[in-house]
C-alpha cells in the first residue's frame, strides 16, 4: 500500500477488487474506522479532499467480506450470504463423512449445508472466529466450531479458508483440527 499526504489532499491505495463503494463525509468518519472503532476493523479506502469538499469513498475489502460472511453463518442470515456467496462457488467439504468431498455452486452447497444442520438438529455453529488474515484475493479464519450429533458432542478448532473475487465468495476450503472426530460427528 502506498500513502501521500498533505493538508489538502491524502491518497491511500489498495490492490483488493471491490464490490461495493460507501460513501462517508466528515473527518470524524475517518478517524473512527481507520481506529478501528466502527466495527472492529479498517476498510481499504480511497480518500479525495479539497480545501471546499471533502468526500471519502470506502470500499468493502476481503477481510470485511470475510466477517460478513462469519457474522451471517453465526446469525444464520440467509439473505446476507446469498448477496456475498457466489452462486458458482466451489465448496471443499474436509474429511470422509457424508459431507466430504467437493460441491460446485450453491445448488449443492445450499441443500449439503441445510442436511448438516438437520444432522446436528441446528446446534452446529461457528462458536468463535479470531483471526482474518488475507493474502491476495485469499482470507484465512481461525475458528471454533461446535455442535451435537450421533451421541457425539464436537468443539474444535479449525481454519476456513476463502477466495474472494469482485466482491463475491468464490471458493471455500474447510479445515478441522481433529478430522477423525469430524468424520464420526457427521457420519456417512
Amino acid at each position: 500500500m502506498s500513502s501521500k499526504t498533505n493538508k489538502t489532499d491524502q491518497t491511500i491505495n489498495t490492490s483488493a477488487v471491490q464490490n461495493r463503494v460507501i460513501k462517508y463525509r466528515g473527518v470524524l468518519s475517518v478517524v473512527l474506522l481507520t481506529a478501528g472503532l466502527a466495527g472492529g476493523y479498517v476498510p481499504a479506502m480511497t480518500q479525495t479532499s479539497s480545501t471546499t469538499t471533502s468526500t471519502q469513498e470506502y470500499t468493502m475489502n476481503n477481510i470485511d467480506i470475510a466477517k460478513t460472511y462469519i457474522k451471517a453463518v453465526q446469525l444464520g442470515n440467509q439473505a446476507t450470504l446469498g448477496s456475498i456467496i457466489s452462486p458458482d462457488v466451489v465448496w471443499h467439504q474436509p474429511g470422509d463423512n457424508q459431507f466430504s468431498g467437493i460441491h460446485r455452486g450453491m445448488a449443492a452447497v445450499g441443500p449439503m449445508l441445510g442436511k448438516m444442520m438437520e444432522v446436528s438438529k441446528g446446534t452446529f455453529a461457528i462458536t468463535r472466529a479470531d483471526h482474518y488474515m488475507a493474502n491476495g484475493d485469499w482470507v484465512a479464519i481461525t475458528v471454533e466450531f461446535a455442535g451435537e450429533a450421533n451421541d457425539i458432542k464436537l468443539k474444535q478448532p479449525g481454519v476456513d479458508l476463502i477466495r474472494i473475487e469482485g466482491g463475491k465468495i468464490v471458493e471455500v476450503w474447510l479445515y478441522s483440527s481433529n478430522q477423525a472426530q469430524e468424520d464420526a460427528f457427521w457420519g456417512q
